[in-house]
């Protein structure tokens, strides 16, 4: 897929005509796991051992975002790598959300956010009243997915957060898997 393909495939589409609409969330990770980069089990290992974000410890949660940049931006962050090695050993996962499975933190009450909600406390520990949005979002099962700022760049950069546990994590469409490359998304297989 190339860089002029990724906008048709990105962003709000109408299926088949109606008044449904679909969102195009994208996921990059090591090529090792991308292939349960949605699955159920997704959201486990370190992040449900210590929390990240909007995830208090012990709450699973699939982190995604709306752009192929911002994903690969996100994950640069959380892996520590610098940008032209992340496309050696990553891959992207690309699945479609239907918009009415999705809320806002508006619509969730939680809005606004704390001033400065995106920084680290200095030990390292994210801020637990940002981790409590997600808690609380997560039990409330209102929603498959809640949309939230990306810390990065909060004024211009979407992130979505999906709860595996949600009675709809079933209904994820359309997933696209390929090799994450300097010059955008290609649909190269992946060896499992």
């Amino acid at each position: 897929m190339t860089n002029a393909e990724i906008g048709s495939f990105q962003g709000v589409r109408a299926k088949g005509g109606g008044n449904l609409a679909e969102i195009t969330v994208f996921r990059i990770l090591p090529r090792r796991w991308i292939y349960c980069a949605f699955s159920a089990e997704d959201g486990h290992g370190e992040t449900l051992r210590n929390g990240a974000r909007w995830n208090p410890p012990g709450c699973p949660m699939v982190y995604a975002s709306d752009h192929p940049s911002t994903a690969a931006w996100e994950v640069s962050r959380r892996f520590g790598y610098h940008l032209p090695t992340l496309y050696l050993d990553f891959a992207y996962c690309a699945v479609l959300l239907d918009e009415k499975a999705i809320i806002t933190l508006e619509q969730f009450g939680k809005k606004p956010l704390p001033v400065n909600w995106y920084v680290q406390e200095p030990s390292g520990v994210y801020k637990p009243e940002i981790q409590d949005i997600g808690g609380q979002w997560i039990l409330s099962a209102v929603s498959l997915a809640l949309q939230v700022p990306s810390a990065l760049n909060p004024r211009d950069a979407i992130n979505y957060l999906i709860n595996p546990k949600h009675p709809d994590y079933g209904v994820l469409m359309g997933k696209r898997i390929g090799a994450w490359t300097c010059d955008g998304l290609t649909q190269l297989p992946l060896d499992k």
